[in-house]
Order: C-alpha cells, then structure tokens, then sequence
C-alpha cells in the first residue's frame, strides 16, 4: 500500500504544527510523493543540505515529530 505524503516548508516548528487539521492548502507550497518512508528521507536530505551523517543525526533525535494525528506525521528537520 503506497502513502502519500505532502512536504512543505514552514518558518519554524509551530507554523509548521499549524497545518495538522487541514493540510498545508494554500498557507504553504507543497509537493505530494509516494512509495518511501518520509522521515528516513528527512534525515537523507539534511545530511545532503548541511552535510551531516546519517548515523549523527539518529543520534542527535533527528527527525523531530512536530504534530501527529493516527497514521498522520509531520516531521521537521532544523535549518542552518
């Protein structure tokens, strides 16, 4: 069974909880994608836009769960 999930970006962790009812619609510009685990590929893409590791930042609790709902997760990663 594919999920689908809907990345954005918001300015900080509670802009970012602020879309858990209603989805991101028109406050945030999102992309849909499906067929692969969403926090796995959150730790990939900091590890390739601050150049970190994989393993570190596991270790350091990355992804960071910001608002959750049944099946629903939004994650965030810190910016530079």
């Amino acid at each position: 069974m594919s999920t689908i999930v809907k990345f954005f970006v918001a300015l900080d962790d509670t802009a970012a909880s602020l879309v858990l009812q209603t989805g991101p619609g028109r406050a945030f510009e999102s992309l849909s994608f499906g067929n692969f685990d969403p926090e796995e590929a959150m730790v990939e893409w900091e590890c390739l836009l601050a150049d970190g590791s994989f393993e570190e930042l596991l270790e350091a609790g990355e992804p960071r769960i910001v608002a959750g709902q049944d099946k629903i997760t939004r994650t965030s990663i810190p910016t530079p």
